[in-house]
This record gives C-alpha cells, sequence and structure tokens, in this order.
C-alpha cells in the first residue's frame, strides 16, 4: 500500500522488491528462503531441516520457506507474512517487484539501471518497463517462472 507517506509493504515468499530512490536500489524485503538464517532457525526450532539439494530446501523439498498454500509443508513453511514499512520523501522513482526468476539472473541495482534507461529511451509506461525486465531475464537464461510488476 502506498500513501503520501510511506510504502507499505507484507509479503510471504520469495519473491522481492526494490523501491529506486534517486537511480539507487533500497532493498524493501528480503525473501524468504530456507537458508536465511532467521529462517532456518524456525525451521530447526519446529523440528524440520534444511538440506542442500540443488538447492537450499525445507525439508529436502520446498526452496521457499514462507508460501500461502503448501499445506502439507506445514508449519515448516510459515504462511505468516513479514511486514515493512518505508518513509517516502519524494525522492523516489519507482518500484519493482518480482518473483525470483528475474532476481536469479538480474541484480537489484541492474533493474534499476535498466528501467531508468528505458524509461529515458522510451519514456514512461510501466506495463513495457516490466516487458523489458522480464525479456531480459529471459535472454539470460533465467530457469524459473518470472513476474514482473
Amino acid at each position: 500500500m502506498i500513501t503520501s507517506t510511506h510504502l507499505h509493504v507484507g509479503w510471504v515468499g520469495d519473491s522481492q522488491a526494490i523501491l529506486a530512490r534517486n537511480q539507487t536500489h533500497i532493498d524493501v524485503m528480503e525473501p524468504h528462503k530456507p537458508d536465511r538464517e532467521d529462517e532456518k532457525k524456525r525451521i530447526e526450532d519446529l523440528g524440520g531441516c534444511v538440506v542442500w539439494y540443488g538447492a537450499w530446501r525445507v525439508n529436502g523439498t520446498l526452496s521457499v520457506s514462507r508460501a500461502i498454500g503448501d499445506a502439507p509443508h506445514k508449519p515448516y513453511v510459515s504462511a505468516t507474512p513479514d511486514v515493512r514499512s518505508l518513509e517516502l520523501d519524494g525522492s523516489e522513482d519507482f518500484v519493482v517487484i518480482a518473483c525470483d526468476g528475474l532476481w536469479d539472473v538480474i541484480p537489484p541495482w541492474e533493474a534499476v539501471e535498466m528501467v531508468s534507461d528505458f524509461v529515458k529511451d522510451y519514456g514512461v509506461e510501466p506495463e513495457a518497463a516490466a516487458k523489458h525486465l522480464l525479456t531480459q531475464a529471459e535472454e539470460r537464461g533465467s530457469q524459473d517462472n518470472i513476474t514482473v510488476v
């Protein structure tokens, strides 16, 4: 939710949002990955485990530590969201929300650069800028699903 003074975000899963401010990125959220120290501790405290099987996985299965759904993996995979509020000061450029299919191949700083360059070259068209990021991720060989807003 965006108000005149704040950006409020609640999330579960491995999607990520960044805020571009003065041409630099600010991480809005930290994805819920099983190898995140606090997530690993939560899972292990509940009796689960985090193991490497091509990626860090909860009980050797899911590579995400929080998600809506995935009932067979409860309580280790939680649906409880993290929430964060960021104060806005008017110097914000844009927000990019995307799943890990983008972030696996395009780091946040480069996404800001790509969108900024796209806007300079083609104007402010949010849907077109999102599609541009998606295309770049595909061209870089992302092997995961890719959603960009």
